[in-house]
């Protein structure tokens, strides 16, 4: 299949995985609310709304990916999946069960089962610790050795499988390069075997050439352990080429999700359509005018009455987008592909 700097695709673009798994994890019109300290903003709420009414799904096997601007809430609504933030509203379905409600020691047997990768690996990794004791941590606190020395023999496998030697098992973190660290950290987060997996910017502070090598890792520990991804990332061509679907998301709320392809192809919403113009490797062939996107996005405490890419977007309808939300709503062609806007199928 074709690639970007190395980096292949998991499936062929746009075209679902052939046996249509059920839903893994489920959202059903999710929030976070943040306060605002009085004083520091002239805000015309108290609260920023971080995530704002988000319903997404992610099937077992499947990469999707999660893309926007800085401070569009992708990362909160990663760490809302895995219950490292609490909703303020809303559902959160894993395997069938609704997570929203349950404790913290109720979920720590599920904790295994959903990981996260985060953006900055050396921030996440604790200091003190050895690469052994990271990735060994997580295997000691689930019971997933009978013996010391099967511990060490799975961590040396986790090493191992992330392509690192077991050289560096007694290194710590400022001793490792930034893309052993990933490697480190990705190793951590899969040595418990979960089937769900956060990836919040994973290679954002990664050169070129190492992206490509821990995309590839990402891929093929996908294929041969059946994970299911959250990959969030401001690069639609990175994300487009590893995701079988891809959802946008714009001051807290999803306007745009489709088959990757699919959307790359036929971008339906504003804000997609810029994205997309401003990549024109994601179809080299067609030549296309750039959208403008006028001004930046503007603060989650000042909520919209209407459409939340109204003031930016260049074909807004004053008394219907400065007015009415509208609904993340599939089209009826049967593709799938979703939309929130008004006039979707202008321009």
């Amino acid at each position: 299949m074709s690639d970007v700097a190395g980096v292949p695709t998991a499936l062929e673009p746009g075209h679902p995985r052939p046996d249509r798994p059920p839903p893994l994890v489920v959202t059903e019109s999710l929030s976070k609310h943040f306060p605002v300290r009085p004083g520091v903003l002239r805000v015309a709420s108290p609260f920023a709304r971080a995530v704002d009414g988000v319903s997404i799904r992610v099937r077992y096997g499947e990469t999707v990916g999660l893309v926007g601007e800085s401070g569009c809430g992708k990362s909160t609504l990663g760490r809302l999946l895995v219950r490292l933030v609490e909703p303020t509203v809303g559902r959160i379905v894993f395997e069938g069960r609704d997570l929203t409600r349950w404790t913290e020691d109720a979920l720590r047997p599920l904790r295994r089962r959903m990981q996260i990768v985060s953006q900055n690996p050396t921030s996440s990794l604790n200091p003190r610790m050895t690469v052994r004791d990271l990735v060994g941590e997580a295997i000691r606190i689930h019971k997933l050795a009978r013996s010391r020395a099967q511990e060490s023999d799975r961590i040396v496998k986790w090493v191992e499988r992330v392509g690192m030697r077991p050289a560096v098992l007694d290194l710590h973190p400022h001793e490792l390069s930034a893309g052993q660290a990933q490697r480190v950290a990705i190793a951590r987060a899969l040595s418990v075997e979960p089937k769900f997996v956060v990836c919040d910017e994973p290679t954002a502070s990664l050169d070129v050439s190492v992206q490509a090598h821990i995309l590839n890792l990402l891929v093929d520990l996908q294929e041969t352990m059946g994970i299911a991804y959250l990959l969030i990332s401001h690069d639609l061509v990175l994300v487009s080429r590893v995701s079988h679907r891809v959802a946008v998301m714009y001051r807290g709320r999803i306007v745009e999700q489709a088959f990757a392809k699919d959307l790359c192809l036929r971008p339906l919403h504003p804000y997609t359509k810029a994205l997309v113009a401003s990549a024109p490797q994601l179809d080299p062939g067609r030549i296309r005018a750039r959208l403008p996107v006028a001004r930046a996005m503007p603060s989650s405490a000042l909520p919209p009455s209407g459409c939340g890419f109204y003031e930016r977007c260049p074909r807004a309808a004053a008394g219907t987008c400065d007015r009415n939300v509208p609904i993340l709503e599939e089209i009826p062609d049967g593709s799938g592909h979703e939309v929130a806007c008004w006039f979707p199928a202008e321009g």
